[in-house]
C-alpha cells in the first residue's frame, strides 16, 4: 500500500507531540525544584527523581509512542498498511482512524495483534 503523505504527517506530529510532553513535564519538575531552598538539596533530587521516574514509566503513554515509532518504521521499510499478523492489506479508513494501526480489522477483532488503542479522528 502506498502510504499517504498525511498519514505520515500525522504520526510524524503524534511523535513529536508525545515526546513534547515529556521534556515539558521535565522542565516544570525543574522550575518547580528551583525555588526551593538550597537547604533541601537532598529532598529537591529525591523529589525530582520521583518526578522523572514517574513520568517516564506511564504505560500508555510508553504504549502510544512505540506504536508511532514502529508505524514509522514500516513507512521507511515499505510496509505501511500491511496487517503484521496475516499479511492483508489494512483498510483505508482504519489508517485514518488510527494510523498507528498494525493490523487488519479481522485480526484486530481476533486479537492476534493491538493497534495503538488511539483513535486520532
Amino acid at each position: 500500500m502506498e502510504t499517504s503523505p498525511i498519514l505520515r504527517q500525522q504520526l510524524l506530529a503524534r511523535r513529536d507531540e508525545l515526546i513534547k510532553r515529556y521534556h515539558d513535564a521535565i522542565e516544570a519538575v525543574d522550575r518547580e525544584l528551583d525555588h526551593r531552598e538550597l537547604e533541601e538539596a537532598a529532598v529537591v533530587t529525591e523529589h525530582w527523581d520521583e518526578r522523572v521516574i514517574s513520568l517516564l514509566s506511564d504505560p500508555d503513554v510508553l504504549h502510544e509512542l512505540a506504536a508511532v515509532l514502529a508505524a514509522l518504521a514500516r513507512i521507511e521499510a515499505g510496509t505501511f498498511g500491511t496487517c503484521l499478523a496475516c499479511g492483508c492489506p489494512i483498510d483505508r479508513d482504519v489508517l485514518e482512524a488510527d494510523p498507528a494501526a498494525s493490523c487488519c480489522g479481522d485480526c484486530e477483532i481476533t486479537g492476534e495483534i493491538h493497534t495503538s488503542g488511539e483513535s486520532w479522528a
